[in-house]
């Protein structure tokens, strides 16, 4: 996988050809962030400002603990914005699918390349036909080389999955970490139910196989 995407400024700051066109009527506002809509050379970016939203980690924490997951010593905390910057170049560079921010930045606001064509899992996975398959199949293999090599990527949910046509499943959006003995088997179940929900009926099949694979936990 091939996901250094970015220009040629230094790492940590904008290079001297760094030209914003900030398009504020474009801003992507979630859960802990609003990403607004930029421009370098004809290129898209999305540069992401966090901001503080107590009530969504009081409804994360019940939605835990309804799972059980607390119970087991389950927890979760917040990545800072270089923490997840740092988090999703490291897992790109040993070929996760993995979006990574490009080489620059705006003081503390990280640039992440915007994949036009995406959806996000829940919406392209139930039109995808044949193709589901192959998506399902690249997902979860990407999941279980991920642990192998101790990485979480925490919040699976399917909004932070997107599917590209040209590129497959890419994850993004890790703001949240998972943390605890059950760490693995929560991420690989969260992943597992979100894409069971959004997969057409003939693949599930796939899921399951995928699933069955020696060495999950």
């Amino acid at each position: 996988m091939g996901w250094h995407l970015g220009n040629k400024g230094k790492r940590g700051e904008a290079g001297s050809d760094m030209r914003f066109f900030l398009e504020h009527e474009h801003d992507f506002v979630g859960a802990l962030n609003v990403n607004t809509l930029a421009r370098e050379n004809g290129i898209d970016f999305l540069i992401r400002k966090p901001f503080d939203n107590p009530p969504m980690f009081r409804r994360l924490e019940d939605e835990y603990r309804a799972l059980g997951f607390w119970d087991l010593g389950g927890r979760f905390r917040r990545r800072t914005p270089q923490q997840q910057a740092d988090f999703a170049r490291h897992a790109a560079e040993i070929g996760l699918r993995v979006l990574p921010p490009v080489a620059s930045r705006i003081g503390d606001q990280f640039c992440y390349p915007f994949l036009q064509a995406a959806k996000p899992l829940d919406e392209y996975l139930p039109k995808s036909g044949p193709e589901a398959v192959y998506i399902i199949e690249e997902l979860f293999n990407d999941l279980w080389n991920a642990h192998r090599q101790s990485i979480i990527y925490g919040d699976r949910w399917s909004q932070n999955v997107l599917v590209d046509p040209h590129l497959g499943p890419i994850h993004v959006d890790f703001d949240l970490e998972i943390l605890g003995e059950y760490a693995i088997d929560f991420e690989v179940a969260q992943m597992a139910y979100y894409t069971a929900i959004a997969a057409p009926a003939d693949a599930i099949s796939s899921l399951t196989r995928e699933l069955a694979t020696p060495g999950w936990f």
